[in-house]
């Protein structure tokens, strides 16, 4: 199904979803323009917007996100269509996208951690001792240490995350005085993923275990429980490569991978990349990393590696 532009101007201006769901007993709106499409795919996954005002800002994520699959293949779901419902009272209109879906969370995460790694090895070039690190992560570490979670004796089950919860990321409201969160990148993961930022050399104040204490009162560490740092220098690494993957030649790459290989030599040796070195780990020196949120000019960093 070929896109189609936003033809007509809906005076009322914009439409609440939640007064639209009323009209549909809470059930998720489906129309015969999306069904027509579903019928010949398999897991897509489906974004409806109301009014003309939704229609213009779903085209301009199916516009954006075409240009960046064209880019950067496979770094997010392929976008198929966007559309307008045909039958709807109110003007409805849809974005629809490919998915794959994956039920196990070891496998899930070998995934993830394979997508940032590939995007830091396109800015900061190959790294032959990473790679072999990066390979038995994903073969024999990720499966010993995330196959067989469980809570309560029973299989952990797949938790919201915010997804790059940092201290950039929180806030005051300044009316209530309440913590605020917000630039979430949302995704279902096992919840502990969300602490593994808080190890990283950027973090500041959510890296003293003041936090993490807190934060396993409410909601305790799966089983087994002595394995829970462990995890947490494992989930460290997707916070910190991707923001090698943005900075080029900053030392966060060093950092991650002597984690790399901490948890290779624990779990599994193997020949060809370094030796842990403690001096080296920020989480056992104390060592901390400003921030910065522009990248500096290539011509003007060194490689990690």
């Amino acid at each position: 199904m070929a896109p189609t532009a936003v033809e007509e101007v809906d005076e009322r201006g914009p439409i609440s979803a939640q007064d639209v769901l009323k009209q549909q007993d809470g059930g998720f709106p489906m129309d015969e323009a999306v069904k027509e499409v579903l019928l010949s795919l398999g897991m897509t996954y489906v974004s409806v917007a109301y009014g003309e005002h939704g229609g213009v800002m779903l085209r301009g994520e199916f516009d954006s996100v075409n240009e960046i699959f064209r880019l950067m293949l496979g770094f997010i779901l392929e976008p198929y269509s966007y559309g307008r419902y045909q039958e709807a009272n109110t003007a409805t209109y849809f974005y629809l996208c490919l998915a794959r879906w994956q039920d196990r969370w070891a496998v899930f995460f070998g995934l993830l951690l394979r997508g940032v790694c590939q995007l830091d090895a396109e800015t900061n070039g190959q790294w032959p001792e990473f790679d072999i690190a990066l390979q038995q992560l994903v073969d024999k570490v990720i499966p010993r240490l995330l196959g067989h979670l469980t809570h309560d004796s029973q299989p952990i089950k797949p938790t919201i995350i915010h997804g790059d919860l940092w201290e950039p990321n929180l806030g005051t409201n300044m009316e209530t005085g309440e913590l605020v969160m917000y630039d979430v990148g949302s995704y279902y993961a096992h919840n502990e993923m969300d602490l593994g930022q808080w190890r990283a050399d950027f973090c500041s104040s959510l890296r003293s275990p003041v936090y993490t204490r807190a934060y396993l009162r409410y909601y305790p560490a799966a089983e087994p429980v002595e394995e829970f740092d462990d995890r947490n220098r494992l989930y460290s690494l997707k916070g910190t490569i991707n923001y090698s993957a943005g900075h080029p030649g900053c030392i966060v790459r060093q950092t991650a991978y002597n984690n790399m290989c901490y948890l290779c030599e624990t779990y599994a040796p193997i020949a060809g990349i370094d030796k842990y070195d403690p001096q080296k780990d920020p989480s056992v020196t104390g060592a901390r990393l400003v921030p910065t949120f522009t990248k500096p000019p290539t011509d003007q960093v060194a490689m990690s590696a």
